[in-house]
């Protein structure tokens, strides 16, 4: 088994917890630390596979750099998670309506909020309250970085970092229709599947989409409540094929099926070597 192979093996082990019980990870056949310490920031995992160490009872001593790396990533999660709290209740104070997404909002879906860590608070306003967010955020400390359609970047030294969308996004008039209707109804875990869905889809055509959106999505497929509603707008947005083959990959991870040939070639583009693991289904 390959450290990418072994990583998600342990990050299932944490998450699913009894339901994963019939892939044990075998403790003595574990990479070194400087495989999965490399693979885990890579992917921006490292609270999930240091939890997943210590739930197996591997030893500590092996790991301690990536157990202090994840240590120092659960810190500022923690602290970020306390500053957003505060500009929530602040810009609710301030009759803004605000809605959490990406890694704030999906914390809800992990079995421990702090393993899905985040670099940054994305939230989404309509544009019209723009300026009085910007206003809070400046009373807050924060200082204006960059604006880029639609998108405005706060930074507070020493590393939080605020994001407002005023847009979802879209690449056709259509998508951007839906998404503009999406924004207008209650987020629930439902929408949330929708819009992180859409996100991992940019991802995986300009960027690469690391394990940690596979994640995402897994959660989130197991919290949905109504899927009817979710395929209802994914229809829309034209990502029902997408959807399936998301939940393809999550199954070959995460559930232990078996990888067609197919797939390997999907799997060069979901891992790109910025994400360490270009082809990983070659080895499951």
């Amino acid at each position: 088994m390959n450290k990418e192979r072994f990583a998600v093996a342990l990050a299932a082990c944490r998450l699913l917890g009894d339901a994963a019980n019939g892939r044990p990870v075998p403790c003595d056949q574990l990479p070194a630390e400087e495989a999965l310490l490399g693979f885990s920031k890579a992917h921006r995992i490292e609270t999930l596979i240091s939890s997943a160490l210590y739930s197996i009872g591997a030893d500590e001593a092996s790991y301690r750099t990536l157990h202090d790396t994840a240590a120092v990533a659960a810190f500022h999660q923690v602290k970020n998670d306390v500053i957003a709290t505060a500009l929530l209740l602040r810009f609710s104070s301030e009759n803004l309506t605000v809605v959490p997404l990406k890694g704030t909002a999906l914390q809800a879906v992990y079995p421990d909020g702090w393993i899905r860590t985040s670099t940054d608070l994305d939230l989404y306003l309509s544009a019209k309250q723009l300026d009085a967010a910007t206003a809070v955020l400046t009373q807050e400390g924060f200082e204006q970085s960059q604006a880029h359609d639609g998108d405005v970047i706060f930074q507070k030294p020493p590393r939080t970092v605020v994001e407002l969308h005023t847009t979802l996004g879209g690449f056709t008039t259509m998508q951007q229709q839906t998404l503009d209707r999406l924004s207008r109804v209650p987020f629930t875990v439902n929408e949330h599947y929708v819009y992180t869905l859409f996100h991992l889809y940019k991802h995986f055509l300009y960027a690469g989409a690391g394990v940690r959106m596979f994640w995402d999505m897994y959660c989130l497929s197991r919290a949905v409540t109504d899927r009817d509603c979710v395929e209802k707008w994914l229809g829309k947005l034209g990502l029902l094929a997408f959807d399936r083959a998301v939940q393809t990959v999550g199954g070959i991870l995460f559930d232990g099926d078996s990888c067609s040939e197919a797939m390997i070639p999907v799997s060069r583009w979901c891992f790109t070597a910025a994400h360490s693991a270009k082809r990983i289904f070659t080895t499951l």
